[in-house]
Order: C-alpha cells, then sequence, then structure tokens
C-alpha cells in the first residue's frame, strides 16, 4: 500500500513526538528540550533528548535519531508504513486506500493471508479446549508444566489427527482452498488439499505486531518430524520473525536485555516465570534481520541456547551476526540442565535470572571453548588457540579490551604477554587484523560522527542542514553543487541520497520522514542518514538561514575555483603553447574570486 505525501504530513501533523516518546519513557524538560533514559541502549545518565521546535529526537550516548516516524520504527520494529498506520489511528485518522492497483492488491492479498491464519488460530484453540479432542494435547501441556495462564497468552491450540479437519472449517468461513495453501495450512495432492498439521500442539507464530503469520506444530503421536513449522508465505519469513518477540518487546525494554533461546518451550517457560523478555529464533540459525529486531530494543542481547554440542556451536554461530550492532552480547552456558526449560522447572527464575546476569561476555565464551577443543597442553595446540583468538579481537573497537584479553590469553596458555602480543603483530604485518572500530563502529555515535573541522567542513555541515530543513534552499544547492562538491564522505552520502530521493517520482526526499525506505533504496545508508540528518539538525543554529546559505555556497564555490584553477596551471606548465581556452577559464576565475 502505497500512503500519500498529504496522508503522511496529516499524520505528522496529528502526533506530537513528544507526546508519542512520553508514552515510551518518562521525559523531563529542560530548557527547550525534553530529556530522558536512552531506549535504544542502556545508561543511568539521561543523554536522550526531544526537541519539540523541530520535532526530532537524538541520543549523545549511542547516536539513534530522527524523527516521529522513525522513532516508532525503531521502537515498536514496523516499517514505515506500518508507522504510519500505527500513528494515523493514534491520532484517530482513517487510513485511505492505495491509489496504485498493484499495490491496493498486494494490500488485500496479505490481509486475506492473515484471515485466514486468525481463523486457523482460533479453531486450533477451539480443538485443544474441547473436552475430548484436546485431551491428550493438554496432557502433553500439563506434564511440561504449561499453566493454563501461558496457554491462553501464547493461545496454544491443538490440530486433530484427521486429514481433513480445518479445510472444511475455512471453506465453512469462507476462505479458499488455495488461499489456505498460499498461507501454509493446507497442502494440495492429486485428489485434493489436506490439512499440513495433524496430531500436533499448536505453536501460533506472530509477527511485531501480534498478527498470526505461521504456525509451529510438536508431534503427539511420534510420527513424521518432532516439530513441523510453516513453510515460508507471503506475509511470514523466518529470517524476520522471533518467536514471542511481540509478548517480549515490553519486557526488553524494562530490563534493557533480550534474552533468545532455541525453542518453543524455552521462551514459553521463560515467560511463564516471569522471564519475558525471551524469544525464540524458531529453531533456525539466527539472521541479522533477526538480530537487528533485538538490537533496536536492547542493549544487552544474551544467547541461551541449549547446553548440548548442537546448542553451543548455535551461539558461536549467532555471534557472528551480531556485527557492528551497537549492542552488548553474552553467552549463557545453561548449568545443570540441557535446555533453559527444563532448568528454569527445576530451580526457578531467580537461579536462571543469576545465571543470565552473570553470563560471559561473548569474547570470554569463545576464549573458553577454544581452550575446551584444544590440547594446549602442546605447543601445535597453544598455537591453535592464539592464532583463531587474535582473529576475534580483531573484531573488538577498544584496545583496551585488545590488551585485556591478550593478557587473559597468555594467562591461560601459560606464556608470556610479550609473546602474544608478537604473535598479533605478526597477523597485522601479514594484513589479518582490521583497523581498531571498522567493522564495529556505530555510526551514530558522536565520536564517530564527522568532525566539524575547518571553514569548509563547516560550510559543508550548514549546508546539509540547510538542506534538510528548507526544499528551496535543498534545490538551490542542488542546482549550484553536486554530491563531488562535499568532501566529507558522511555529507556526500547524504546528499546522493537527497539527489536520488528527489529524482523520484519528482517528490523532495526533504518531505519522507528520515529513516524511511522512501528515503533511499540503500536500507544501511538510510538509517546512517536518519543518524546523521538528526545530528546535524540538531547540534547546528541555523539563526539566519538565507545568510547562512549564501555564505556557505561561496565557500564551497571558493574551494572548487580554487582547485579548477590548480589543474589548469598543471595542464599549462605540461604545454609548450598555452592553449587559449584554459587562459580565458584561468581569467575567469580569477575575475570570480575577486568579485567576492
Amino acid at each position: 500500500m502505497r500512503l500519500s505525501r498529504e496522508f503522511v504530513q496529516q499524520v505528522r501533523d496529528r502526533n506530537d513526538l513528544v507526546e508519542v516518546v512520553g508514552e515510551y519513557l518518562p521525559l523531563q524538560r529542560r530548557g527547550k528540550t525534553y530529556v530522558g533514559l536512552c531506549p535504544f541502549h542502556a545508561e543511568r545518565t539521561p543523554s536522550f533528548g526531544v526537541s519539540p521546535d523541530k520535532q526530532l529526537f537524538y541520543c549523545f550516548g549511542c547516536g539513534e535519531g530522527g524523527d516521529l516516524f522513525t522513532f516508532v520504527m525503531k521502537k515498536d520494529g514496523l516499517s514505515f508504513q506500518e508507522a504510519v498506520v500505527s500513528l494515523a489511528e493514534r491520532a484517530g485518522l482513517t487510513v485511505p486506500e492505495a491509489d496504485d492497483p498493484v499495490q491496493l492488491e498486494r494490500w488485500r492479498r496479505q490481509e486475506a493471508l492473515l484471515a485466514v491464519l486468525e481463523a486457523a488460530c482460533v479453531f486450533f484453540c477451539r480443538m485443544l479446549a474441547e473436552p475430548t479432542q484436546g485431551r491428550a494435547a493438554r496432557a502433553y501441556l500439563s506434564e511440561r508444566g504449561v499453566s493454563e495462564e501461558a496457554m491462553a497468552r501464547f493461545r496454544l491450540g491443538y490440530a486433530p489427527p484427521a486429514w481433513e479437519a480445518l479445510r472444511p472449517e475455512l471453506t465453512r468461513q469462507g476462505f479458499s482452498p488455495e488461499l489456505a495453501e498460499a498461507a501454509g495450512l493446507l497442502v494440495r495432492k492429486e485428489r485434493g488439499f489436506y490439512d499440513r498439521f495433524r496430531e500436533r500442539v499448536i505453536f501460533p507464530i506472530a509477527d511485531r505486531r501480534g498478527r498470526v503469520v505461521a504456525f509451529g506444530g510438536r508431534s503427539l503421536d511420534g510420527s513424521g518430524a518432532k516439530y513441523l513449522n510453516s513453510p515460508e508465505t507471503e506475509v511470514f519469513s523466518k529470517r524476520r520473525t522471533l518467536y514471542g518477540y511481540h509478548l517480549a518487546r515490553e519486557g526488553i525494554r524494562r530490563e534493557g536485555r533480550a534474552v533468545l533461546m532455541e525453542g518453543y518451550m524455552d521462551v514459553l517457560t521463560a515467560h511463564q516465570f516471569g522471564v519475558d523478555c525471551a524469544v525464540g529464533s524458531l529453531g533456525t540459525a539466527l539472521t541479522p534481520e533477526q538480530v537487528r529486531l533485538l538490537a533496536d530494543q536492547a542493549g544487552e542481547v544474551v544467547l541461551a541456547f541449549d547446553a548440548d554440542s548442537a546448542g553451543q556451536r548455535a551461539a558461536r554461530r549467532g555471534l557472528e551476526v551480531f556485527g557492528s550492532l551497537p549492542c552488548e552480547v553474552r553467552v549463557l552456558a545453561i548449568p545443570e540442565g540441557k535446555d533453559p526449560d527444563e532448568f528454569l522447572h527445576r530451580h526457578g527464575p531467580e537461579a536462571f535470572r543469576r545465571a543470565v546476569a552473570e553470563a560471559p561476555y561473548w569474547v570470554q565464551f569463545l576464549l573458553d571453548g577454544l581452550l575446551a577443543t584444544h590440547d594446549v597442553r602442546t605447543a601445535e595446540g597453544k598455537h591453535r588457540v592464539a592464532q583463531q583468538f587474535l582473529a576475534v579481537l580483531e573484531r573488538l573497537d577498544s584496545r583496551v579490551e585488545q590488551e585485556e584479553y591478550l593478557e587473559r590469553l597468555a594467562r591461560r596458555l601459560g606464556v608470556s604477554v610479550e609473546a602474544v602480543q608478537q604473535e598479533a603483530k605478526g597477523r597485522r604485518s601479514s594484513g589479518g587484523e582490521r583497523s581498531p572500530g571498522e567493522k564495529h563502529k556505530i555510526p551514530g555515535r558522536r565520536e564517530n560522527l564527522p568532525s566539524q573541522g575547518d571553514r569548509t567542513s563547516r560550510a559543508e555541515q550548514t549546508l546539509v542542514a540547510l538542506m534538510l530543513q528548507d526544499e528551496a534552499a535543498r534545490r538551490q544547492v542542488m542546482t549550484e553543487l553536486g554530491p563531488e562538491d562535499f568532501e566529507v564522505e558522511e555529507f556526500r552520502a547524504l546528499v546522493e541520497a537527497m539527489r536520488d530521493g528527489a529524482a523520484d517520482a519528482g517528490e523532495a526526499w526533504l518531505d519522507r520522514p528520515l529513516g524511511s525506505p522512501e528515503a533511499s533504496p540503500d536500507g544501511e545508508a538510510t538509517i546512517r542518514g536518519a543518524q546523521l540528518g538528526a545530528w546535524l539538525l540538531w547540534e547546528l543554529p541555523l539563526d539566519n538561514p538565507e545568510r547562512q546559505l549564501a555564505d556557505c555556497l561561496e565557500v564551497l564555490r571558493e574551494r572548487r575555483r580554487r582547485r579548477r584553477a590548480e589543474e589548469i596551471k598543471a595542464k599549462l606548465r605540461e604545454q609548450a603553447v598555452p592553449d587559449p581556452a584554459l587562459l580565458r577559464e584561468m581569467d575567469e576565475l580569477v575575475r570570480a574570486g575577486k568579485r567576492r
């Protein structure tokens, strides 16, 4: 569904950013702004500010920033369109239907799929509650210690053993077999359609907004796979979904931490015991999209995978995905139990919370794992551990952390710190190390934002801020300058995004929310643009925009003239007979400089 610019602006006008943010966290007035504890990273001293005048938020601790839509997108894990719809509903506005027939058809198709999935969920819930039909499933859940309250909260259900139990019910409600097949509920064979889930306890899988998009089924009779999941559909992507996320979001915000588990029962039991910041990875390898969901909500993520070798291997693989995201990652080795479900039932929530709080940082976890899998009594084993762990340390931003872990490595291997340092130098000289912070640089943090630098850098900064704030200024700058006239990499990228956005369907980039998918085709650049744009508009006083625009344009024009003059001089020095055209151009450049 494509929303018009006019409607998006109406939603923006009807929702005050201070009020919206205030529904998520306490804010206190401080001068012209409101401040509070940042909802995007753990902190004790408020560094998160909201400007009622500029309708922007910015955190000076983690660098997250943007406007009304960016905030809701990041806090609720929504797409741009979903954020607009959510804020429209908050303001009591009716969302208009799309004028694009293709988009409208896609929207209606998704709504139909969600409707048939919801109908299936209601049917499965009813079957679980049915005295005779659901007896075996209720007995299984009771044996696993699942309470009635937890069954209701997670909307657990039961799929009867018949080949056609769900299909007639859906047909009765007006859903076609073809639609149910597209939703992953039915399977087509030569003789017709039959139910995908049979004789299984059903675990509904919801999206970020709590809408059922898929199901997981646990076999009761031992036939087939132990767990059977819905296939990927138009509304369900395993890469972008976490089990229980819609129920855990508030707990994650409150704790500032997310606990990532493997199985449905692990998550369900955790919530039943009050650990309501737990989510599940749907039994697949952790993906960047899943990690982004968590990092957007929590300053810390704890991997609580099974204690067996497969679970620990999954934890190590998961660490590779966290990349440069601004959150701490810890790994919990479940003590005295093979999985969180069993440990919670055996030892209770307080013991589990203590284990989570004491979980080692991911670097220590990897070091312990290497030491456990290599014979460090031999020189060869020590060398392998050192090489593999040094590769891990190259992913750290902090030299202090690197030095600390180098010392730990030396102690555990029984060698001198100097020997380990020499080994690290050998890797650097052979090209094995990234520069510090290259992989884990957090784009929005103040220390990683471009310096105001000299006069021309400040002029670039001011021009970009003016372009973000005023469409007329943007058009004037675009007429006289191009991205190549901006030396600071971040500013050049943002100018390119504005140029490309303005060229798309004739719409001004300025009218799009910072960070929306419409602002740039590059998702990462879009996020960067939201952070940088908010920082510029927040930090830079635009007290006399017209004068500042004229002055800054002239600063960059003068730099361009100087560069061109140097190029012409170099060419003239190479020529035996000066080119008259170059001489005329040089004369014009000199006269233009004198007219300043």
